[in-house]
């Protein structure tokens, strides 16, 4: 499927392949790979306690004088059911694990003793060096003093983030045991991720192979914005993570790659295939971010849907599942941790009355904020025609923020309460990043306005079979948009008279509007 058809191409693909080993880079020619690396990172799970097992069992039957590759054949036959259920999840025949362990023979001498194993263990997995070989736990207090020793580049706020995301790994619903502690086994998979990650120079800029395109220019674009809405709030009035110290950027792209590999686990806890059911999502989900429980259902729906670059997964007779997979699950969770951020920055109120008496320190860091992540649009969506010629001027698009208002109604999700809560500012912001999406992939002559050409590729791909040159004027002419109990709402488009409207140009905001009107509409009939 064309994935400008489906109106965002998000970077949740980049940042799978960040978490499961797929990502190549060198300091010569650093390019962002993106592979199939779903065995890679199954196998991780499991790979580290394994390995760790099987050096027990040579200890236990060989001692320390080591074991031959024949002998370890012999072993590995004679104890396959105890030894299965830690092998299971390796993807390695016996052969292969065989080959992956003398890889450890560090003297060569064709045996492996059960400190070679330990050793290359810990040269894998580097962070099992943080648990003392005599102990079977490490507490939060020691975690973070083993950062502080792997990691003395980092600042402290780095080193928090990534000891928060780490303790994670504790929960039930990350195959831990929530003692409060971390154990070798529930270190060993974020030991392979990092392990992976310490070797990788993150301040040499992340490329497209050459001849890439808008789509996949925009993939690596968001790539970064998700490290900035990571950093967002923790470093300062920095909006930007590549201006970070060298130690900080590594920690930060770690902690990114680790939650989202948080977030695979999160969806596999509940559902075998890592598609989580609507009935399963609020639940799941408030285990990694703000409760979702009993609230934000049509929030669930757009990030699921093609709207939001989601597959818009369908069964057998074409219906949609509106499942939640792990990509889509990371980007909304990651998305909500940044909202969350904002929203608490302006005391819990987008009204434009509030914004507009931030102190000004505040506003600069919040709207220039949205000026990084919605870099061709937010100037023209946010703000008054004229703020960019005035930048330390901020003054606000009353407009818009008012407009919010609309996330509260229940056509759009929001529980009609008046105001605004965390996840109705978010839809409103999930929309703001269509918007800007939609610029980056349609706006061709980069006039910072979407023309009547431009639109007519856009809702070609869109609509398909559906198209039809008049749904453009009447996009165009704002006519009927928002009519969302008329039945006939696409047949009403089509019978619009063609002709020109008098606006053959469409500035963001103009744009925005709507598209807001258009939402509930496309996120409901419009099948891409």
């Amino acid at each position: 499927m064309n994935r400008r058809a489906l109106f965002v191409v998000s970077a949740s693909l980049a940042i799978f392949t960040c978490a499961g080993c797929g990502q190549v880079k060198n300091r010569d020619d650093k390019v962002v790979v993106v592979q199939d690396a779903t065995s890679t990172q199954h196998a991780s799970r499991q790979l580290g306690p394994s390995l760790d097992q099987i050096r027990q069992f040579i200890e236990l039957y060989f001692g320390g004088n080591g074991v031959s590759r024949a002998g370890l054949s012999n072993l590995l036959e004679k104890y396959k059911d105890q030894l299965g259920k830690f092998l299971a999840g390796t993807k390695l025949s016996p052969n292969e694990l065989i080959e992956l362990l003398f890889k450890f023979d560090a003297n060569g001498d064709g045996k492996l003793t059960p400190g070679e194993v330990a050793e290359g263990l810990n040269k894998r997995i580097p962070i099992l060096r943080w648990i003392p070989h005599n102990a079977a736990t490490i507490t939060r207090d020691q975690l973070a003093a083993s950062i502080m020793r792997e990691f003395p580049e980092a600042s402290i706020n780095a080193r928090d983030g990534l000891t928060r995301t780490l303790m994670r790994f504790d929960e039930v619903w990350a195959e831990g045991n929530a003692d409060g502690m971390l154990s070798r086994q529930e270190l060993s998979t974020a030991g392979l991720i990092l392990g992976m990650l310490q070797g990788t120079d993150f301040t040499i800029p992340i490329t497209q192979p050459d001849g890439a395109t808008a789509a996949q220019a925009l993939v690596t674009e968001q790539l970064h914005h998700k490290v900035n809405q990571q950093i967002f709030g923790r470093f300062g009035k920095q909006e930007n993570y590549t201006k970070l110290p060298a130690g900080d950027i590594q920690a930060e792209w770690m902690q990114l790659a680790l939650r989202f590999y948080l977030t695979d686990r999160l969806t596999h806890h509940y559902n075998e295939d890592g598609k989580l059911a609507p009935d399963q999502q609020a639940e799941a989900l408030s285990n990694f971010g703000p409760s979702q429980i009993g609230r934000w259902a049509e929030l669930r729906r757009l990030y699921g849907s093609p709207l939001m670059g989601g597959d818009g997964d369908k069964d057998e007779k074409g219906h949609a599942r509106h499942t939640l997979n792990t990509i889509e699950s990371f980007t909304l969770l990651s998305d909500l941790d940044y909202v969350a951020k904002l929203f608490a920055m302006a005391n819990g109120d987008v009204s434009a009355a509030n914004i507009a008496r931030l102190p000004g320190v505040t506003k600069a860091l919040f709207l220039g904020d949205l000026l990084v992540l919605y870099p061709r649009t937010a100037w023209g969506l946010i703000l008054s025609d004229g703020s960019r010629d005035k930048q330390d001027n901020w003054t606000i698009r009353n407009e818009y923020w008012d407009g919010l208002r609309i996330f509260d109604t229940v056509r759009y999700g929001g529980n009609g309460d008046g105001k605004l809560d965390l996840g109705e500012f978010a839809m409103a912001l999930a929309v703001d990043r269509i918007s800007e999406n939609l610029f980056a992939l349609y706006d061709t002559d980069h006039s910072g306005t979407i023309n009547k050409a431009e639109a007519a590729v856009l809702f070609k791909e869109v609509l398909k079979d559906k198209y039809d040159k008049r749904i453009v004027d009447a996009f165009f002419a704002d006519l009927g948009l928002d009519e969302g109990k008329d039945p006939g709402f696409w047949a009403k488009l089509k019978a619009f008279f063609s002709g020109r409207t008098g606006i053959d140009d469409l500035s963001p905001f103009e744009f925005y509007v709507r598209l807001v009107k258009s939402l509930p509409r496309l996120l409901h009939e419009v099948k891409v």
